[in-house]
This record gives C-alpha cells, sequence and structure tokens, in this order.
C-alpha cells in the first residue's frame, strides 16, 4: 500500500508506476505539493509513484548504529528540525533499543539533559513560568469556566 500523508492524496489505489505528474491532473488543494515534488525531481513529470515514496523513506528514516543515528540527528536539529517521531516495529522494542542505545549518546553529545527537565511544558518552552503573563489575552479567561465561576440562576 502506498501512503502519501504529506500531499494530501490517497496514493493506495493507484499503481506505484503512475507518473507524479499525471497526480496534478484535476486536483486543486495539493497541486502545489505535487508541483513541488515535480520541481524537486528537476522539472520531470516521468517520476513515479514508487519513486516519491523510496525518496520520502530515503528521506525521513534514519538506520543505524547509535553514533550514525545520532549524527544524523544532529544534521537534522542543525537544519531546523527541533524534534522527531520515533516509528516502531516492535512495542516495547522498538523504543527500549532507541532509549537503551541512542539516547545515552544523545546525552553524552549534550542533546539530552541527564534528568529530566520538570515544569510544565508552557515553562519548558518559554522558560517564563507555567502560566500566561498578565499582558496575554487570553490570562482574563482564567478560572472563568471552573464551578465557582460558575454564577447561579
Amino acid at each position: 500500500m502506498c501512503s502519501s500523508g504529506g500531499i494530501g492524496v490517497d496514493l493506495g489505489g493507484l499503481p506505484t508506476d503512475t507518473p507524479i505528474g499525471e497526480l496534478a491532473e484535476g486536483v486543486q488543494g495539493t497541486r502545489s505539493s505535487i508541483e513541488g515534488l515535480i520541481r524537486a525531481a528537476g522539472g520531470r513529470t516521468d517520476v513515479t509513484i514508487a519513486d516519491f515514496i523510496r525518496h520520502k523513506q530515503e528521506a525521513t528514516r534514519i538506520v543505524g548504529a547509535p553514533e550514525q543515528v545520532v549524527d544524523e540527528l544532529e544534521r537534522w536539529q542543525d537544519a531546523g528540525v527541533d524534534g522527531i517521531n520515533l516509528q516502531y516495529l516492535l512495542t516495547p522494542g522498538s523504543f527500549s533499543d532507541f532509549a537503551d542505545h541512542v539516547v545515552p549518546e544523545l546525552r553524552a553529545r549534550g542533546l539530552v539533559p541527564h534528568e529530566p527537565v520538570t515544569g510544565t511544558l508552557r515553562d519548558k518552552l518559554t522558560g517564563k513560568g507555567d502560566q500566561l503573563p498578565d499582558s496575554h489575552p487570553a490570562r482574563r479567561w482564567r478560572g472563568a469556566f471552573t464551578p465557582t465561576a460558575t454564577k447561579s440562576g
């Protein structure tokens, strides 16, 4: 089965030798994504769905020894990537392997803290506490929907 979540076209029912150029015919919502694929292929419209999937797999997956994986993650980070999705084949095996082999290398390079960072996500991201500042427009709604704020009859 073919998948293309990024371009919004279900490739599952199409033959994998379908040229990407044919996908743009009659499609408006994802036309720019498909045209981007064609530009990335040097303007070639004969690049097939199989070529696209192979490229996507090669460009978005890291496989190798822990040091190789972390080398590539560092390269991605330098390019502006600030998070990853870990794909797995076995539960919990794939996650355990990542935690046991890759995370120590990430820690050794200072890319993952040795101790968990405590606090709320907001504070971790902004470093400015766990609540919105008084100047934020949404701050006026704090507590507005709690049972004690509800007025009776």
